[in-house]
């Protein structure tokens, strides 16, 4: 079976970021990042984007992250978080942030992107009804869980009801990289620091071993947050190892060459498919493909590939939607073997 289309992490890391590791393996640091390697890596985080005045903290992973920041964000149980129904953290976090008591308000989306409108809407439902949870959070995610990019003036929307309604905006930056350098993007790196009031910087999926690092903008925020990470079992001792791997994301634009390599493989199988006459669920906007398939065509290509099947495309269709998702190690030569194999088994497409 070929995993080249499964996700974007399962291989353990990029080359240059096991050799940029390997000259420190035997480095004798401080534990709990509290050492230089991961001091550097904060300092080049916050110059990248633009927000000196910010706080770095480093996640093993992304549902770590979510969980301690949005946990630390809502200070009472009462108190609840906006996201849309594609979020990671309403499908794919395991219940975390209702396991810590918090519900998630579902809002309208926009091909996986939230309305600032509905956000208001949900604000004055809640707000105006002492019976129910109070709103005080708007989880967002960019690139969102079916690959589509925020533009600036979105970015601005949303932030400006936030602030209308005392509401803290956070971004899960998973793939934060792969946006960055999508061709449908408009927002610079200084732009998430200027609208957000903390937001994390994926290096999961961006060809690191391992690590998130998340940045809390808002000064207000920045009190005891260690204190908060070490509560949820979010402190790593050998935290090194990820200031190692965010320093090798950050040298020379590594981020960069990554993004644009998984987004350019990503436009290449999309419009590949396109000519064979497959519709796709929202228009590729990045590294993540969600194409429509015939639900025979899906069943033969699983025999030759491993990727998502998200299912039917609806109760009385035939269709299905599967995901297909380019990395950091996407070749060419994986494009041009997946457009062979398609070739072969559908002659007639």
């Amino acid at each position: 079976m070929n995993h080249a289309f499964l996700n974007d992490y399962n291989e353990i890391c990029h080359n240059e970021v096991i050799d940029f590791v390997q000259q420190h393996i035997h480095d004798r640091t401080l534990g709990y990042e509290e050492d230089e390697h991961c001091q550097k890596a904060s300092e080049m985080l916050l110059e990248l984007f633009e927000c000196k005045d910010a706080k770095v903290q480093f996640f093993i992973g992304g549902t770590s992250a979510n969980l301690t920041m949005i946990s630390m964000l809502l200070k009472h149980s009462y108190e609840a978080v906006i996201a849309t129904k594609q979020s990671h953290i309403a499908n794919h976090e395991g219940g975390a942030i209702e396991g810590c008591g918090h519900r998630i308000l579902i809002a309208e989306d926009y091909k996986g992107k939230i309305c600032a409108d509905s956000i208001e809407r949900i604000c004055i439902e809640h707000m105006n009804d002492r019976h129910m949870v109070l709103p005080k959070l708007v989880y967002i995610s960019n690139t969102t869980e079916v690959g589509t990019v925020y533009s600036l003036e979105e970015l601005e929307e949303i932030s400006k009801v936030c602030k209308k309604y005392d509401l803290y905006f956070y971004m899960d930056g998973a793939r934060l990289f792969s946006a960055r350098y999508s061709l449908f993007n408009d927002i610079h790196f200084k732009d998430y620091a200027k609208y957000l009031d903390a937001f994390y910087v994926g290096g999961t999926k961006a060809g690191l071993m391992l690590g998130e690092a998340a940045i809390i903008v808002n000064k207000d925020l920045q009190k005891d947050y260690l204190r908060h990470m070490k509560n949820k079992g979010a402190m790593l001792a050998k935290g090194s190892l990820i200031g190692l791997n965010f320093q090798a994301l950050l040298t020379d634009e590594f981020y960069k060459r990554v993004a644009i390599n998984c987004n350019e493989k990503a436009m290449s199988v999309a419009a590949f498919l396109e000519t064979k006459g497959h519709e796709f669920m929202v228009r590729p906007e990045s590294n993540q493909i969600f194409v429509l398939m015939r639900d025979t065509e899906v069943e033969t290509l699983s025999q030759y590939y491993d990727f998502a099947d998200l299912g039917y495309e609806n109760k009385d269709s035939k269709r299905k939607c599967i995901r297909l998702v380019t990395s950091f190690s996407t070749t060419q030569k994986d494009v041009d073997e997946f457009m062979e194999t398609y070739n072969r088994i559908f002659p007639n497409k």
